[in-house]
């Protein structure tokens, strides 16, 4: 870290104070939690909106933990703005509990599933990865999820929330960028392409999943991927192009269904896990410095139907690199062919 004369210090410090919250934008890189991290994934979130100050956004496909819940009726009593979009087969989970002051939000119209897993606090601190917000993805499932600060990302989060409200639509728009200390992370939405009416959601998509096989065709040495659902052909045969090129591909998931065989077929090692009782990732580890990770899994729904959603950290810091390496050894190294 840089040292500053005592002036100057002191300059800086009087404008940030100043400035008041500029000091919750200023850029860090990611943090990685994932359920056999010593630092609790659930105790985490928890602690994240138990210090939440002004807001707390929630998109999720299932919150049932009573802790969460509790947490988030607690902040709603102290004043602060919380909402909570869901999944509409989950609304009781959170009806059935919740105290007046959270608003609740879902997708009353067409097929698939609100599906994200995000948590949005005081407008900056966002959390996003496969866990829901239940006390099995913390403690019976495997999952990983990513921290970071965006203010960026927040609004455009907001943005969505409207979407759902019914109060605003999409606008055209690719991955979004968002530039941390020392690395980059693309959000990629995936929404249900026939909800609103206004037909742009398959070109969203569409740009999400093009920038996923740039990634993959990008890869120059590893490939690793912990997929709990694969039915999608374009990145099957993406995977498939890459190990063909010389890029050493393995899979881990939770059974051989889907696209599995295709892989198998192509010469890829897949392996599954049957001493897990859930493997529910959808992540992807490129050349141990790329890591994909989100709510979607790698299926026809996730790309159409459902409402989705997954970020693209790069380039991964030692730590980060290091601590993938081990939890991936971790699926893949207990697994059976």
């Amino acid at each position: 870290m840089l040292k500053f004369k005592f002036s100057i210090f002191s300059v800086l410090l009087t404008l940030v104070c100043c400035l008041g919250s500029i000091e919750a934008t200023i850029a860090t890189d990611a943090q990685l939690y994932h359920t056999q991290d010593k630092r609790h994934l659930g105790v985490s979130i928890k602690e994240s909106i138990l210090h939440a100050e002004k807001s707390i956004l929630i998109f999720t496909f299932s919150l049932s933990d009573v802790e969460i819940i509790a947490a988030l009726n607690q902040k709603a009593n102290e004043g602060l703005k919380v909402t909570v979009i869901i999944d509409r087969d989950h609304l009781g989970e959170i009806m059935n509990h919740k105290v007046s002051g959270i608003e609740v939000v879902t997708r009353t119209t067409g097929e698939g599933h609100l599906h994200h897993k995000i948590l949005l606090i005081d407008e900056a601190e966002i959390w996003i990865g496969s866990a829901n917000f239940t006390k099995s993805a913390y403690e019976t499932q495997e999952n990983l999820m990513v921290r970071f600060t965006s203010r960026d990302l927040a609004q455009h989060l907001n943005h969505e929330a409207d979407v759902f409200r019914k109060i605003s639509h999409r606008t055209e728009h690719g991955p979004l960028p968002i530039s941390l200390l020392n690395q980059e992370i693309y959000f990629c939405l995936l929404p249900h392409d026939g909800f609103p009416p206004k037909k742009i959601e398959k070109s969203i998509n569409d740009q999400s999943k093009q920038f996923l096989i740039e990634k993959i065709n990008q890869a120059n040495a590893t490939i690793r991927i912990a997929m709990m659902v694969w039915t999608n052909n374009d990145l099957a045969n993406a995977v498939i192009q890459a190990h063909k090129r010389g890029v050493q591909v393995q899979v881990v998931a939770p059974d051989l269904g889907g696209n599995l065989p295709k892989l198998i077929s192509a010469g890829i090692e897949v392996r599954v896990n049957p001493k897990l009782s859930f493997m529910h990732n959808k992540l992807m580890f490129i050349d141990s410095n790329i890591l994909v990770n989100g709510s979607a899994n790698w299926s026809q729904s996730s790309f159409t139907r459902s409402d989705e959603s997954f970020v693209i950290l790069e380039p991964l810091t030692s730590e980060q690199s290091e601590g993938l390496i081990e939890y991936w050894n971790y699926l893949y190294g207990d697994s059976i062919r």
